[in-house]
């Protein structure tokens, strides 16, 4: 009720109205309004009293003695009340961080089971209560949709949980250096870790958040967290840290990561599907058979991320920084560059390009002689096509029956682009 008048300690949108401090504002201009002419007819009987004969009608029906109490008592009433809203305030504080200490006790819930040995012996044992531990990372998301200001708390506390958890269940290996085929087989067989470390990255993206800006904190730091397979579609971490934090087979199809620092992360096999990425900072991320399609990219930082065999097609790259990348067997159709693409020393060799419009990018004339496309690619004006180029394919079966047959031919083999 407090936060709906406009009264919280600090103001909430998401609870008070715009009708809640309206009738806030024009409940004190009117009880102060009352208290003003009280105050002036108060003085105006005093005077009369002192210096005159006290009138027998108007104020004066009210009781000189009573409004003279009156005054004296005011300030004490209000006291009073200041005193008592203080005390709501303190007991409202108590209570909620009764409700944290509960929540995190929680965390660390377990529930005794049975245990029986392999001779059939049984024996009474701990294990961690999954189903509390749930239930205890749910009650932070109602605690802060309750008060905002507990944000950062419930940012510390779940991610130093993450983290202990990351300790005692960390990530499951993917071959280092292995083909496409090998690391698609390795991340199809991976699995969630833990459904309560899994529900604690998602109630961290729910968690109302300003929106992040350069420079500021990145909140929450994710650091090396082992989210491996988990189900994080349309997450919502705009800014946060996940630099090296293993991903591998994880759903992020439509996450919302722009300005997130995903540097180094493990991303190997992941779906990033029409995923936000704009301005995100993939310095040496591992994306070898990602999927990319629809990719928001713009302005993203893939200084020598390893794309080999990503699907990129549909992907945003205008202002992409590519220094480096290496996009050996990688999926362009419909990629979308511009004159801002940096595509220096980056290794295109066995991409393939369909439906993609080059006009505004010179560089690519370093990178044709390993490229696969057919007619649909537009070149800069004055530019050479290659034979290859010119052929107008059917469908798309055929273009990637002849792309496969051009890997090949420069002896690169599909499955292991590198």
């Amino acid at each position: 009720m407090r936060a709906w008048f406009g009264l919280a300690e600090k103001f909430d949108w998401h609870k008070a109205r715009a009708i809640g401090p309206l009738i806030t504002v024009a409940g004190t201009l009117i009880v102060g309004g009352l208290f003003s002419l009280a105050i002036v007819a108060a003085f105006k009987l005093l005077g009369a009293a002192v210096f005159s004969e006290v009138p027998q009608d108007g104020f004066a029906k009210f009781g000189l003695t009573g409004i003279i109490v009156a005054m004296i008592g005011a300030p004490f009433v209000v006291w009073r009340s200041v005193v008592a809203q203080k005390q709501v305030g303190l007991a409202d504080q108590a209570l909620t961080n009764d409700k944290m200490d509960k929540a995190v006790a929680d965390l660390h819930a377990q529930r005794q089971v049975t245990k029986w040995s392999d001779e059939g012996v049984a024996s009474n044992g701990w294990e961690d209560d999954i189903t509390r531990r749930n239930g205890a990372v749910d009650r932070f998301l109602g605690l802060v949709e309750e008060n905002n200001s507990l944000r950062p708390r419930v940012d510390r506390m779940l991610t130093v949980y993450l983290r202990e958890l990351t300790r005692e269940f960390p990530a499951d290996e993917v071959p280092d250096g292995a083909d496409l085929e090998a690391i698609r087989t390795a991340v199809e067989g991976l699995t969630r870790k833990r459904s309560d470390m899994e529900n604690a990255v998602q109630v961290l993206s729910r968690l109302p958040r300003p929106k992040w800006v350069e420079g500021a904190e990145r909140l929450p730091d994710l650091q090396k967290i082992n989210m491996q397979a988990f189900d994080l579609a349309n997450l919502a971490l705009q800014g946060a840290n996940l630099s090296g934090a293993q991903l591998q087979g994880a759903n992020l199809i439509g996450a919302q990561l722009q300005g997130a620092n995903l540097s180094g992360a493990q991303l190997l096999g992941a779906n990033l599907s029409w995923a936000q990425l704009q301005g995100a900072n993939l310095f040496g991320a591992q994306l070898q058979g990602a999927n990319l399609n629809g990719a928001q990219l713009q302005g993203a930082n893939l200084f020598g991320a390893q794309l080999q065999g990503a699907n990129l097609s549909g992907a945003q790259l205008l202002g992409a920084n590519l220094f480096g990348a290496q996009l050996q067997g990688a999926n362009l159709f419909g990629a979308q560059f511009d004159a801002d693409t940096d595509l220096r020393a980056a290794t295109l060799r066995g991409a393939a390009l369909r439906s993609v419009d080059l006009t505004n990018v010179p560089q690519i004339a370093e990178h044709l002689e390993g490229l696969f496309g057919d007619s649909t690619v537009t070149f800069p004006e004055g530019m050479k096509r290659p034979e290859r180029f010119d052929i107008e394919y059917e469908d798309g079966f055929d273009f990637e029956t002849a792309w496969r047959a051009f890997q090949r031919s420069i002896g690169q083999d599909p499955d292991d682009p590198k």
